[in-house]
């Protein structure tokens, strides 16, 4: 239903992540997550298969980001799983936005957790005030 937040499977943030920076009662996580998609095909490749789902700005999206956009979905099943999200500046003007596929795993022992490749990536730590910081590597 369009307006509430979808629990489970991988949340869709856009078109920014977080709070919206200019706008505190815009939704948390940009407002694609909370709208409603449309399935456009099921299709079998090989042993996998294949969904595409779209959504795309409206009346309810231009409140809050005045920019036409087209969003596309295409999840993979099969021995891996295959994730692409894609976005379309429908409009002619400039548009500028952030996107992530806000996953959550279970872990058995988060202190034996690993995240390798993001040495150097900055982050806003929600455990510290907001603050900037910059992923460093762990020592064994």
């Amino acid at each position: 239903m369009d307006g509430q937040a979808i629990r489970g499977g991988i949340p869709i943030c856009f078109p920014w992540f977080r709070g919206k920076s200019d706008d505190p009662k815009a939704p948390a996580h940009g407002f694609v997550r909370t709208k409603s998609w449309k399935l456009e095909s099921v299709k079998s490749q090989g042993e996998d298969v294949a969904v595409t789902m779209s959504t795309s700005s409206d009346e309810g999206t231009e409140k809050w980001w005045p920019h036409e956009f087209r969003a596309q979905l295409r999840v993979t099943f099969g021995r891996n799983l295959k994730l692409e999200f894609m976005v379309e500046n429908a409009g002619t003007d400039e548009a500028r936005y952030e996107e992530a596929l806000h996953t959550y795993y279970l872990v058995g022992d988060v202190a034996s957790a690993r995240v390798r490749g993001l040495d150097g990536a900055s982050y806003l730590d929600n455990t510290d005030g907001n603050r900037e910081k910059a992923k460093r590597a762990k020592s064994a």
